[in-house]
């Protein structure tokens, strides 16, 4: 089998992961390179790539943030679970909203007109929806 979903895993060739990742990280993939084929008379598709990882890694960080403000009770008693992400427990609204400042100050940086990045990327938000729903 190359790939099959059973319950809480995947299998993927010889590997078995968690679903959810392995489904978050398709869609990923699948928005990184429909961002990159949309955005391509920029012709920098390097500094897409680069913009979209520092939106990713926002949108971890902030996700967790959330999930750790909003569980507060069990996270001070367990501290050691704060910056587990693979542990689970990541908000959506903090995912959006990371993502929404990683690639604010990423295209600053990287001087990349916004605008051409959030139409390139209105795609992302129902991809991710639909992998974390499946997953």
């Amino acid at each position: 089998m190359l790939f099959g979903l059973d319950g809480p895993r995947a299998t993927l060739l010889w590997w078995t992961l968690p679903t959810f990742m392995t489904l978050l990280g398709a869609a990923f993939l699948a928005c990184v390179s429909l961002l990159v084929w949309q955005a391509r008379e920029a012709r920098r598709p390097a500094r897409l790539v680069d913009l979209a990882l520092v939106s990713l890694a926002f949108a971890l960080v902030f996700a967790r943030m959330e999930h750790v403000a909003l569980n507060w009770p069990h996270f001070s008693a367990n501290p050691g679970e704060i910056l587990s992400i693979a542990s689970g427990g990541l908000n959506a609204h903090g995912a959006i909203f990371g993502a929404g400042m990683g690639s604010t100050l990423a295209a600053r940086w990287f001087n990349l007109d916004r605008r051409l990045w959030l139409n390139a990327a209105s795609f992302a938000l129902p991809i991710f929806a639909f992998a974390a729903w499946w997953g």
